[in-house]
């Protein structure tokens, strides 16, 4: 799964894993934005944090609802209705009032956001519908990210000194990039080089 797109509210994202990092699409409200973050600004850490509903939302509610008291009194008042009808008013103005929210019920809800430890924003829609997707999604951008960091800096580079490439070939191994096995293998090939070249 190299591609993630989702939707919920007025947030769209997509995410693309290219060859060397993440392209990010995000389009929220009017704000939108395009970027790259490579492999080697991304972090393992990961954290969920809560968005909730917009203010804006909890304010609709009351205006509706006041609206709705308004609009019964209006009628009533104009068209010289009974109690009992001016209740019924209420009662069907009210359930249009609660039709709309229905409709409009994700604006209302709390959603849950994955954020992937990264220099640039990798926030993820972690709702029920999108879980599985981002979870997948965060494991391939690790395997291709542990792929592009063996294919850049496991190899014997003739051109860098030894000491540097000893602690590229030590840093694969402490952030678990590559096994006990390949980092020795690697070691003493590197090793014999500096013999074979006399450094």
């Amino acid at each position: 799964m190299k591609d993630l797109k989702q939707k919920i509210r007025n947030d769209k994202r997509e995410f693309r894993i290219v060859e060397d990092g993440i392209i990010a699409d995000i389009n929220n409200v009017g704000n939108i934005q395009s970027y790259k973050v490579n492999f080697d600004e991304i972090r393992s850490d990961e954290f969920i944090n809560v968005k909730t509903a917009h203010p804006l939302a909890w304010l609709f509610i009351v205006s509706g609802i006041l609206n709705v008291i308004l609009l019964t009194t209006l009628l009533t008042e104009f068209f010289q209705t009974s109690f009992e009808q001016g209740k019924w008013i209420f009662i069907g103005a009210l359930g249009v009032l609660i039709i709309i929210i229905g409709t409009l019920k994700e604006h209302f809800q709390q959603v849950d956001m994955k954020h992937l430890d990264a220099n640039k924003p990798l926030s993820f829609i972690y709702t029920k519908k999108y879980k599985s997707e981002v979870d997948n999604f965060i494991s391939q951008i690790h395997l291709d990210q542990k792929e592009f960091f063996k294919k850049t800096y496991y190899r014997i580079d003739p051109v860098l000194p030894f000491d540097v490439q000893k602690s590229r070939i030590l840093w694969l191994y402490e952030n678990k990039y590559i096994a006990e096995k390949e980092y020795r293998t690697i070691l003493n090939e590197l090793e014999n080089k500096k013999l074979i070249d006399g450094e």
